[in-house]
């Protein structure tokens, strides 16, 4: 995976009990962390497939080939493992990554969740805490 610098005033780590770490932007509003999780995306076509690279209680990025145009809105399905429900939201492309040969990063979606309710807000936030806590954020 290819390396970001930033700014060490904007960022923060945070350790898990296994030793492993995620990064949190303190830039943000919400808590950020590097978390893998199986997503479906539905427009007005039929579902697409992705995953997470990023999640916060109010945005992620969705690693797919199927690019959707900025400022569409989206209906985004979080697949956390049981026994939690999938965590469904709506959202709105904010920028697109395309891909190229000379990058090692992967094509995708960059999506702001739009006006999630309390529960689907908490239920998002309490993954991403189980998810550093266990040490699976990167």
């Amino acid at each position: 995976m290819a390396s970001r610098k930033s700014s060490s005033s904007a960022l923060a780590t945070i350790g898990s009990r296994e030793g492993s770490t995620a990064r949190i932007d303190k830039r943000r509003a919400d808590a950020d962390a590097r978390v893998e999780v199986d997503v479906s995306l539905r427009r007005s076509s039929p579902y697409l497939a992705g995953y997470t690279e990023r999640l916060s209680p109010s945005a992620c990025f969705v690693a797919t080939h199927v690019l959707e145009p900025v400022g569409s809105q989206i209906e985004v399905t979080l697949h956390v493992p049981p026994p939690d429900p999938p965590i469904r939201v709506l959202a709105e492309v904010r920028w697109q990554r395309a891909p190229a040969a000379d990058q090692n990063l992967p094509p995708g979606l960059g999506l702001k969740f739009v006006d999630p309710d309390g529960a689907t807000t908490a239920a998002i936030t309490a993954y991403i805490g189980r998810h550093v806590r266990a040490g699976r954020a990167r």
